[in-house]
Formats: C-alpha cells, structure tokens, sequence
C-alpha cells in the first residue's frame, strides 16, 4: 500500500502484503497482518499516540508465537473521528466490532495492549462481558483504572487537564493542524527542539535521534489533533468501575515509569481482574523506545512472561 508523498518519512517501512484496508464500524481503517503457522493469535491495541507504525516491532516479537493483527484506531492515522465524542465507550464499542468482524467466533484471542490501550479493552470487557469467554488473555503494559494512580501533582494534573481542553477546542485544533501540523517544515523544527529536552531522547546517537525525530512527524501528521487531547483529557480525570473480570491478565509494569505509580496501579487491576498475575520488566520508563526493534523488546521483557505467551 503506497503512502501519499505528503506523508513525512518514518523509521519503519513495513511489506505492503503485511498492510490491508478493511471497514469496520463505519470506518476505513489499516489492518496489519503477520501470518504463523501456530495456532495463537494475538490482537495487539496500542496505547496513546501511537499507530500501526509504532507497534510493528512489538508485531514482529509476538509473530514468533502466533499469528498477529493490528488495526487503527479512529482519531487516528488519518482516520476521523471528528463527529463523535472519543471517549472510552466508543473505542471500547469500536474494539468490540474489530474483534467481531476480524475474527470467528470459534477463535480465541489474546490481546496485546499498553497504557491507554488497557483501559479501552478493559472497558470493552466490562460493558461487553459475553466477550470474557471469547479472550484467551489480556497482556498489558503500563496499565492504570483511574487518574489517582498517575505520578502527577494536582498542581500538574490541572495545568495538564487546562490545556488539553485548550486545545481540544475547534478553533484552536483547527489553527494549530493549519499552521503546524499540516507545514511538514514548521513541524519537524518544532518536534527536534522538544526531543532535545525530552527523556525520549536520552542516550541516543544523531541516527537514533533522527529515527524518533521520524516517528515523531508521522505519528502528529497522521493523528487527528483535536481528538490526542480529547482523549488526553479523558485520561487525566477517570475511574474504571470495579466491575469484575474474568478474562485472565498478565500486567507488565514498570518500577521506573514516569507516569504511573505501580502500587497504586496494582492494588486497583487486581479489584477488577480476578486472575491477575503482575511482571516487572527491564525498562527505565514507562515505555519501550518509540523505535524499538524487536530485538529490544525481546530484551527487557521478563523470562516468565514466555509462559503466557
């Protein structure tokens, strides 16, 4: 599938025969496909801001044990979302239909999510609990049920919550899109001096900068700007219900996340997954690298997580 050339360049250049375009709830979307000869299939949902680009690495670990689907989610890649409210029971709905459309109802699937992702397919599972049965296991990484659990200040968090609603509204997302994120120039200019000041960056060479620079651009150029804050907002003041699930989770965490504090978020996943079994893994944030190889993930995930996958 050729990529228009107003697109800026990314670090990941996946095989066209990897990347169809399927409908789904309405939308037209890019489904990512890894084919096994092992009977395990794996849909991954990522987490916030991010796209299929992002997580192919993390396709290309899980391929090694089964087969693996991806798909975008609306607001994102290119895909709009502007006439309706991104909020969690709509992803969750949307997920819900992906799972429905993407799979038979024999087949039992494990999904792969992070962050924000979890929070969507713990939704999915509440609101839709005949889908309990359907879910082999939930793997997750950096996961949270409610904004308390974040490592923010209330002073940040407010400061946060003020301006994403800044610029969730329509004329300044418009203004901004206009003037930043559609001048490919102006966008790259303002991205390397963030990732200069930014943890992201920490440690990398001029060609691993320039990679994240990469990701960066495509994944800003290819979201739908007012709904990354939309959704930003909705993380910073939420909490899941502790309505229960049955579907087994392994949560992968991190006790050097910058945004999450594991304790907090451990006691609350365990109030609402009734088979939970928690992993640390080997990373020194909350996240893997935005350009991670498979190699790298192989690296910093836990040995005893090979028995669950």
């Amino acid at each position: 599938m050729a990529r228009p050339n107003t697109m800026p360049p990314i670090p990941v250049e996946i095989p066209e025969n990897e990347l169809s375009i399927v409908k789904i709830g309405g939308y037209k979307t890019r489904k990512l496909f890894l084919k096994s000869s092992k009977k395990k299939k794996y849909l991954i949902v990522y987490g916030h801001h991010s796209n299929i680009e992002r997580i192919y690495s993390l396709a290309v670990y899980l391929n090694k044990y089964g087969s693996v689907t991806a798909v975008d989610l609306p607001g994102h890649a290119g895909i709009s979302m502007k006439w309706q409210n991104p909020n969690f029971n709509n992803y969750a709905d949307y997920l819900k239909k992906c799972i429905t459309g993407l799979y038979q109802e024999k087949d039992s699937v494990n999904i792969v999510t992070m962050s924000y992702g979890f929070i969507i397919v713990t939704t999915m599972l509440q609101i839709c609990p005949d889908l309990q049965q359907r879910i082999s296991k939930v793997i997750s990484l950096g996961s949270f049920t409610s904004d308390k659990q974040l490592n923010f200040s209330p002073l940040r968090k407010n400061v946060f919550r003020i301006l994403c609603w800044l610029f969730s509204r329509n004329t300044i997302s418009w203004l901004i899109e206009k003037l930043i994120i559609k001048n490919n120039k102006r966008l790259r200019q303002i991205i390397e001096f963030s990732m200069r000041r930014s943890p992201k960056t920490k440690g990398a060479g001029k060609s691993e900068f320039n990679k994240i620079v990469d990701m960066e651009m495509n994944l800003w150029s290819q979201s739908d700007f007012k709904t990354h804050y939309k959704t930003t907002l909705k993380m910073l003041k939420f909490s899941l219900p502790n309505k229960k699930i049955s579907t087994s989770l392994v949560n992968l965490y991190s006790e050097n996340d910058q945004y999450i504090v594991p304790k907090k978020s451990i006691s609350a996943i365990d109030t609402i997954y009734q088979n939970a079994v928690h992993l640390p893994v080997g990373l020194s944030s909350h996240a893997p690298s935005l350009v991670a190889s498979s190699k790298e993930i192989d690296d910093f995930m836990p040995d005893e997580l090979i028995g669950f996958l």
